[in-house]
């Protein structure tokens, strides 16, 4: 039986581990080199690569502090018979970043596909799917801790919809010292830098769904972690090749923000129904 006392110390300490191993060297960085763009720096490399990694890092702590072990861990690749959901994993954003482009073309009063070349699509759309694979590495840190340690945890405890809901909320949070650089929606909006966190949270609550779903068809988080990288590096270079015309100072980073997050909210409306289903069969509590 499921000792519900421990599973929220579990969660506490994990949550308590994962912000501040984030946070101390983000506040760090930050305040030395100003706008989180420059985190680039080669020589800095090393150190955000530590920041991403801050979710596993609490993991192995906290299963660690707790004598947990490493059963259900969803480590393994568990390729056999999912080799549709690691396809899923790479190709998911093509609809979001075509409707993205399109969307924007509109937004600044040209045709819906104005510009669109077939050829420069295509090469950008393989390098980008292409590249995201290996890149799955960078962000398997976070993957490991919030769909392979929280996400399943909250599940258990307070059911599948709030799960979506307050881990998405966690995730959102745990950005926080970038977007306050501006790092997500830049700092030339109304509410900055609190709209910014709430609609980071938001978005997260939106593709933390997606990911979810992934991880608990293929008990796996290297689906997740493919998927994640595309994300970050795939939708907005397939965007902004349907919509080539564009000019910086035609639209905000904001409103590409805001246009990018109507289409994930989409995604999450789907995949919110399938989790659902998979929670009743496996019987699951429906809520806290």
């Amino acid at each position: 039986m499921q000792n519900k006392k421990l599973e929220w110390k579990r969660v506490i300490i994990f949550l308590i581990l994962s912000y501040l191993i984030a946070y101390i060297p983000e506040f760090i960085l930050g305040n030395q080199m100003g706008n989180i763009e420059n985190w680039t720096d080669p020589k800095l490399s090393v150190l955000v690569l530590f920041i991403t990694y801050s979710p596993a890092l609490a993991v192995v702590l906290t299963r660690y502090i707790t004598k947990e072990g490493w059963k259900d861990s969803y480590l393994h690749l568990n390729d056999k018979g999912n080799l549709k959901y690691y396809l899923l994993s790479v190709f998911y954003l093509t609809i979001t970043g075509i409707g993205f482009g399109m969307i924007m073309n509109l937004m600044t009063g040209k045709s819906i596909l104005q510009g669109f070349s077939l050829i420069r699509f295509i090469g950008t759309y393989l390098y980008v799917t292409a590249l995201s694979v290996p890149l799955g590495f960078v962000t398997f840190g976070e993957e490991l801790g919030w769909r392979g340690y929280l996400y399943p945890k909250l599940e258990k405890l307070i059911g599948t919809p709030l799960t979506i809901i307050i881990g998405g909320i966690v995730w959102g949070l745990w950005h926080a010292p970038l977007t306050v650089k501006g790092h997500n929606f830049g700092t030339d909006y109304i509410g900055f830098p609190y709209t910014g966190m709430l609609l980071m949270s938001i978005y997260c609550i939106a593709t933390g769904a997606f990911l979810m779903w992934l991880v608990k068809k293929t008990n796996s988080v290297w689906t997740s972690s493919i998927a994640h990288s595309v994300n970050n590096n795939a939708i907005s270079a397939i965007g902004f090749t349907i919509a080539s015309e564009i000019q910086e100072d035609e639209i905000t980073q904001m409103q590409s923000a805001l246009v990018m997050m109507m289409f994930q909210f989409i995604i999450c409306m789907i995949f919110m129904i399938f989790l659902i289903k998979i929670n009743k069969n496996q019987n699951l509590p429906a809520e806290s």
